[in-house]
């Protein structure tokens, strides 16, 4: 288990992407959903153009259930309970 540095949630391993390998867990620090909201933002603000709202909002807990469901074999609202 591992707390994400931006929506300060505590998470498997798995919920993080391999690669930074100064760390010495050698995962990154935000979760997966986190660093695919800031890098959808960041290609929003390449363009030029407004990030549209589905793509502003945080990650929250039901986001996170789903894609643990997805990761791990967990029936939805059983990481709800965890946290």
């Amino acid at each position: 288990m591992k707390p994400c540095s931006r929506c300060r949630a505590v998470l498997p391993f798995e919920m993080f992407s391999p690669g930074n390998r100064s760390r010495k867990d050698n995962l990154h620090a935000y979760c997966k959903p986190c660093r695919s909201e800031l890098q959808m933002a960041r290609w929003y603000r390449k363009q030029g153009r407004e990030i549209p709202a589905k793509h502003r909002r945080r990650v929250d807990c039901l986001s996170l259930d789903k894609m643990m469901s997805r990761v791990t074999a967990l029936v939805p609202g059983q990481l709800v309970a965890i946290l």
